[in-house]
């Protein structure tokens, strides 16, 4: 109970000044311990991306007909509260979803939506579910 605790080698001392230096610069670089705060913050804007364009897949599906038009930046057609609506648009890029079409005569539909990760990432919701969009098929369905 009363042995005296021995200094740390002279490894270990060497080890811990070493890294105490070289800790900023190599977590700006993406190699330190904290690394995974950049991309863990990444996934999680895409994620809520994905996560409200399911919210919404819930409400267009839980109406009795697809809407022919959707506001992208009040989705009133939705009938949401307006505290509600806001918040769902605030995890897209540009406070607005990208576009919305109604598609085969009314019984399918389409809506694009863009993250606030750096690379904008695209999101498409079909009457199938979520998936990463292209630009190919967002220009293919502007031009409609």
């Amino acid at each position: 109970m009363s042995a005296e605790i021995p200094p740390p080698s002279w490894i270990k001392t060497t080890e811990l000044a070493i890294t105490q230096v070289l800790d900023a610069p190599l977590q700006i670089l993406g190699i330190g311990k904290a690394s995974w705060g950049v991309g863990a913050y990444n996934y999680t804007r895409r994620a809520a991306v994905q996560e409200q364009l399911r919210r919404i897949h819930v409400l267009i599906e839980g109406s009795a007909t697809y809407p022919e038009y959707v506001n992208p930046a009040t989705l009133e057609e939705l009938n949401l509260p307006a505290n509600e609506t806001q918040k769902m648009l605030s995890v897209f890029n540009g406070e607005s979803i990208e576009l919305y079409r109604q598609l085969q005569g009314g019984r399918d539909f389409i809506i694009f939506a863009r993250a606030k990760d750096p690379s904008r990432s695209l999101y498409k919701l079909t009457a199938y579910g979520v998936g990463k969009g292209t630009e190919d098929e967002l220009r293919q369905y502007r031009g409609m």
